[in-house]
């Protein structure tokens, strides 16, 4: 499959023509078909705009019979450098794979893009884990059911928590993605209520896996319910 092929199995997906698929993505009808005869490819602000407006993925779009596993080597090599306590970078994926540097930074805009890239794939378990369970003690559900995925992954997830610059670019992603979460399962609107639960969540998450790493869950869960009830 090309590039051409995949926008071509997106457009017939939703039923469209050329031209109302064009108009959907501020294009013309023409860069479409010349697109779907291999004529002509894409630029990225064209793809961005195909994966946001009919919720495929970016790797789908540029997937093809040799790059079927883009993520999977991505994700890989990424946990490898993070075992030997290195944080991946764009650059340092490059060195350390067959993928080009051109075609990692079609898919990561830079090595922010790439370190949330990998938290999203880690976090993907603990949400499902959470939402199944979730109910108005989300914090003790939280420990319960998601730290020991967290501290089952310490030696991959730990140096990134560890790392001043990408621990920001995490609590960033957790802070957005959690507060959604909990206003959309939960319907917790109190904004206030939302950021408290939310802080707590990221806080033992850090304790976890950094200056409370040796401490079982037990531990921290008494930790912090006596840190909770001094307050």
């Amino acid at each position: 499959m090309t590039i051409g092929s995949n926008i071509k199995n997106i457009r017939k997906n939703h039923n469209l023509t050329q031209e109302p698929f064009a108009e959907e993505i501020y294009c013309s009808a023409q860069s479409v078909s010349k697109w779907e005869r291999d004529l002509i490819t894409p630029n990225l602000d064209v793809i961005k705009t195909i994966s946001s407006n009919f919720n495929v993925s970016i790797s789908y779009i540029l997937s093809n019979d040799d790059e079927l596993n883009f993520e999977k080597t991505v994700l890989d090599t990424s946990i490898s450098l993070l075992k030997e306590n290195i944080i991946p970078s764009i650059e340092m994926l490059a060195r350390s794979t067959a993928l080009s540097k051109h075609s990692l930074q079609t898919l990561f805009n830079n090595d922010n893009d790439l370190i949330v890239f990998i938290i999203k794939k880690f976090d993907a378990n603990i949400k499902k884990k959470l939402i199944l369970n979730i109910d108005n003690n989300v914090i003790y559900t939280f420990i319960d059911n998601c730290l020991p995925i967290l501290r089952m992954n310490k030696d991959i997830l730990k140096p990134m928590y560890s790392d001043h610059n990408t621990s920001a670019i995490i609590i960033q992603y957790l802070k957005k993605t959690y507060s959604q979460l909990l206003k959309n399962h939960l319907n917790i609107h109190d904004e206030l209520k939302v950021n408290i639960i939310v802080s707590n969540c990221i806080e033992i998450i850090n304790a976890a896996l950094t200056y409370y790493s040796e401490y079982s869950i037990s531990d921290i869960k008494r930790t912090f319910s006596s840190a909770i009830s001094d307050i």
